[in-house]
């Protein structure tokens, strides 16, 4: 449901570039690929090499290669993919490719680094051009243009929707981002929409790059220079990271990891000597795999596996038994996650058997199947979170299977109303009317129900906004909500945004969607004090008030929400730019947990791995993938297990005690097996900080333990040591608001698994512990006398101690 609205616009697009080009040297036909084993859309070509189908519609042309590398069919859709083979999925253009250059018998090619198809019986080479339709430059950007900006010093002005490729001396040296920077030494090619969609296709760092005015064509060329521009900076990159982890006192294998940066460095030089002096391309390219395999070994070992944050996972559920529901848990538990987002309300019905009465209708499918009951059941036996991910306003489609059983059809009067008379979000969402006070006391009646009945972890709010408005659509036009605000401010409002009233019109219908999360903070303070509250909120959160009247900031910064879910899809550089907005707000006691939009046809488990390590990097708490079949058939459960997902990592708030006891044990492996030996600490800096740890390991939380600990880190002398730990110090703090000393204690086989697990990993912390004890022996057998000692004093205070409640509400209850 999340991607409705981009699937819908998608349908107007054309991409505006040439994908292919024949290669003089073996006149094999190459074309360029848009994504692997994701959604199809317009004039795409997706290569599918997972088990089953490619589970495509009817629209577009598709070539089956079998393990061999020839083509054994072509046309048709939806077919099955060839165990040790590929399918080849054409859309539009991408589809009268194929059906013009295909044919059974005839080899073909997937160069996944290249990200291209070869097609003929040359040796495919990874080499290629690509010509991309220019509309002007220097001009104003426009919906689908690719324009080039020349005026070295300024920026090029543009808004967050488009995607932008630097070029300096003819290279491509930055691909990401809008109001880029124009260089000295060369210009900015900047596209929106389908044009958009063509620089992210064609565009790599190292290309060269050339573009005609007169004749409104770019090309980019990728040749053995290209590739070994592109590795040198692919060096940098994961150089810098192994640097940064280090320089943050990140649990990771450091001296095994500088080993194999030495070695990839050692070995780049020897391959780029060997191609300036001989000139040959395949000794590069032999070399090649050795290399690229080693820098993945790079950006694995630079990152931490964190024992407590959220990996959350939105699943729309498509079980309909018990063991299907059984098997699609463990599916994700055994990837590392550790939180369902379950969407509740799917197909304009309930997954749950609704109460007499009530206009939500489940849906007829599940024959009575309670659904959400057997995932919650199913969650909480393998220690995981699971909440109720509930679309607000948009409940279905109007040509939705179910839309009858809609509550838009079944109570009209309570539609949105757009400014020409229509009631359709993007002219098929059914959306209800923010502004409806029955609307309100409906939804709030229906959320009851659950937080009453279900034992969910957490009640997600999606779609908490009016539908995005358009050209010359805006909704909010209903009366009552007119009359409403002429009765305020004196004047009729129109869609016209240059008048002077037009951000109070904006704020005025943000206020309704406001007023209705006050009142489920209100409700789920009354009825199930346990339960978080989150928001999937818009993902621009500077454009949020202006294109879909919400106020997420707003929410934040009252504390209204536990849990804040931006919905940063897209490349990189637009999921930071996005994310840092709502990470870097004083949030307190908010959670923060990006969504990373694997759905995209251009995401692959490789940019998931760096998209999550950037949201750490900027203070995230987690992060949460979109959805469950993108993330299998890309197999990111697979690639983060090598790296973040190391080890499991508790959900926060499951069992509070037990994330505390955890983490406190994680901060204590920091300061002893990292900081201490490296020198960044002194002894009696570490024994100071793990003095308070082991009483947070061990015993019940209280504020004046916090307190001291807070004290401790501020007494630091290393700035790098100190902000590491004032980052742990965030975490804890958010996890400490929901404590109580009814918390129970940490119990759970699946809390006592992961802590475990993470124990288990303290060896391998640092590469050679047998040194690290040596340098520091005098260090921690003082600490373990004062740790000891300090344990006995507070097992005697404890028992006459009573314990202290902190924070506002209860924590988890046993699940």
């Amino acid at each position: 449901m999340k991607r409705i609205i981009a699937l819908i616009s998608a349908i107007a697009l054309s991409l505006s570039f040439a994908a292919f080009a024949v290669s003089a040297e073996n006149e094999n036909i190459t074309y360029v690929v848009n994504g692997m084993n994701s959604y199809r859309d317009v004039d795409m070509l997706i290569v599918y090499n997972t088990a089953g189908t490619t589970g495509t519609n009817e629209w577009g042309y598709e070539v089956t290669v079998g393990k061999n590398g020839k083509v054994t069919s072509v046309g048709g859709n939806n077919n099955k993919i060839p165990e040790g083979g590929f399918v080849l999925s054409g859309h539009g253009k991408a589809a009268t490719f194929l059906a013009e250059n295909t044919s059974v018998g005839d080899k073909v090619a997937f160069l996944e680094e290249s990200m291209i198809v070869s097609i003929g019986n040359g040796v495919p080479s990874p080499f290629y051009s690509v010509e991309v339709a220019m509309n002007g430059m220097n001009v104003y950007r426009a919906t689908d243009y690719v324009v080039v900006y020349t005026n070295s010093g300024s920026k090029t002005g543009t808004n967050a929707y488009g995607f932008e490729v630097v070029v300096e001396n003819g290279v491509v040296t930055h691909c990401g981002g809008n109001d880029s920077l124009i260089p000295n030494d060369g210009y900015v090619i900047s596209g929106n929409g389908a044009g958009a969609n063509a620089l992210k296709s064609a565009a790599v760092v190292g290309m060269s790059v050339r573009y005609d005015a007169g004749n409104k064509k770019i090309t980019f060329s990728y040749d053995a220079d290209a590739m070994i521009r592109s590795d040198a900076v692919r060096l940098d990159k994961a150089t810098a990271l192994f640097e940064n982890a280090v320089n943050s006192f990140y649990l990771i294998d450091k001296n095994t990891v500088a080993t194999v940066v030495d070695k990839a460095t050692s070995l780049f030089d020897t391959m780029k000597t060997g191609y300036t002096e001989s000139g040959s391309e395949q000794q590069y390219l032999e070399a090649r795999t050795e290399l690229l395999s080693l820098l993945d070994t790079i950006t694995d070992g630079s990152a931490e596996s964190r024992p407590v944050e959220y990996r959350a996972m939105w699943i729309e559920p498509s079980d309909k038994t018990p063991e299907q529901v059984r098997k699609t848990v463990k599916s994700a538990h055994d990837s590392g996650i550790n939180t369902i987002c379950l969407e509740t309300l799917f197909n304009a019905t309930m997954i749950y058997p609704t109460p007499e009465g009530s206009l939500f209708r489940q849906n007829p499918a599940l024959h009575g199947f309670d659904l959400l009951a057997a995932y919650i059941d199913e969650c909480h036996k393998l220690g995981m979170e699971l909440h109720a991910w509930i679309t607000v306003y948009y409940v279905g489609n109007k040509d939705g299977k179910n839309a009858s059983l809609s509550v838009f059809n079944q109570k009209p009067e309570w539609r949105i109303t757009d400014n020409n008379g229509g009631c359709y979000g993007d002219n098929v969402a059914m959306f209800l009317n923010p502004a409806n006070p029955e609307v309100s006391d409906f939804l709030i009646e229906s959320y009851r129900y659950i937080l009453e009945n279900y034992d969910i972890d957490g009640l997600q709010l999606d779609y908490i906004r009016y539908p995005h408005n358009g050209t010359d659509t805006d909704y909010g036009y209903d009366d009552a909500t007119l009359s409403a605000f002429e009765s305020k401010y004196g004047v009729m409002p129109e869609y016209k945004p240059s008048e002077a009233y037009w951000k109070d019109w904006c704020a005025f219908r943000a206020s309704y969607v406001t007023d209705f999360v006050r009142r489920v903070r209100s409700l789920i303070d009354e009825v199930a004090p346990d339960v978080m509250l989150s928001a999937d909120v818009y993902g621009n959160m500077d454009n949020a008030m202006g294109a879909v009247y919400q106020n997420g900031k707003a929410w934040i910064e009252e504390g209204l929400l536990d849990i804040v879910f931006p919905m940063t899809y897209g490349e990189t550089e637009e999921m930071k730019a996005f994310a840092n907005r709502y990470l870097s707000l004083g949030r307190k006691n908010v959670m923060a947990v990006p969504g990373l939009g694997i759905y995209i046809a251009s995401q692959n488990a490789d940019t998931m791995r760096e998209q999550l390590m950037s949201a750490r990097e900027m203070g995230s708490d987690g992060y949460s993938f979109f959805e469950l079949e993108a993330f299998n058939t890309k197999n990111v459960g697979e690639k983060l297990k090598n790296s973040a997902f190391a080890q499991n990592a508790l959900p926060p708030f499951l069992n509070v005690s037990a994330s505390i006891h955890t983490y406190a044990d994680f901060m204590s492996k920091r300061v002893n097996d990292i900081m201490l030996p490296s020198g960044a600490i002194s002894e009696n800096e570490a024994n100071a900080l793990l003095i308070i740890l082991s009483k947070l390991k061990n015993n019940a939380l209280s504020d004046e333990d916090m307190t001291s600990l807070s004290e401790a880190i501020a007494k630091i002398s290393d700035s790098n040591a100190k902000e590491a730990l004032e980052s742990d110090m965030k975490l804890m703090n958010r996890l400490a608001v929901h404590y109580t000393d009814e918390t129970p204690a940490d119990t759970s086989d699946s809390a006592s698994e992961a802590a475990s697990d993470n124990e288990s990993d303290t060896a391998t912390a640092v590469s050679d512990p047998s040194a690290a004890e040596t340098d520091t022996s005098r260090g921690k057998l003082v600490i373990a006398a004062v740790v000891a000692v300090d344990l006995i004093i507070v097992t005697i205070v404890a028992a006459f101690m009573s314990k202290k409640r902190f924070g506002k509400k209860n924590g988890k209850k046993n699940k």
